[in-house]
């Protein structure tokens, strides 16, 4: 299973086609359309670890959301992961939900410190 995040549409770097894809364009864009018929509806796009990668360091809009079961569950991970992250991920387990809002610098410190772990090894 791929591992997915949502970043905000409200993130400025989703409307500027100079630094994504025509296919994440259009995926933001269609959210914002759903977003303002349904105002119920969370206003995250789903994208690929690789897509995230790839705008991360553009990005203004600092929660992002991540998925419970790539990191909740997971031991290889808690070594590097924060304590915020942790209850965060603990309290959507706990409310049977799929992704878990979380600091978008505590995340990629986490990842950059678990990516320096396993090559360590």
């Amino acid at each position: 299973m791929e591992e997915r995040i949502k970043v905000s549409v409200k993130d400025p770097i989703l409307s500027d086609g100079r630094y994504i894809s025509e296919d994440l364009f259009d995926r933001s864009e269609l959210l914002q359309l759903q977003c303002a018929l349904h105002p119920e509806l969370l206003p995250y796009v789903e994208l690929s670890m690789g897509e995230y990668d790839s705008i991360k360091d553009k990005m203004s809009v600092r929660p992002v959301m991540i998925q419970v079961l790539a990191y909740y569950g997971n031991p290889s991970y808690y070594s590097v992961m924060p304590q915020p992250i942790f209850d965060a991920l603990e309290a959507a387990t706990l409310n049977s939900e799929d992704f878990a809002l979380v600091d978008k610098t505590q995340f990629d410190k986490m990842i950059e410190s678990y990516i320096q772990k396993i090559s360590a090894v």
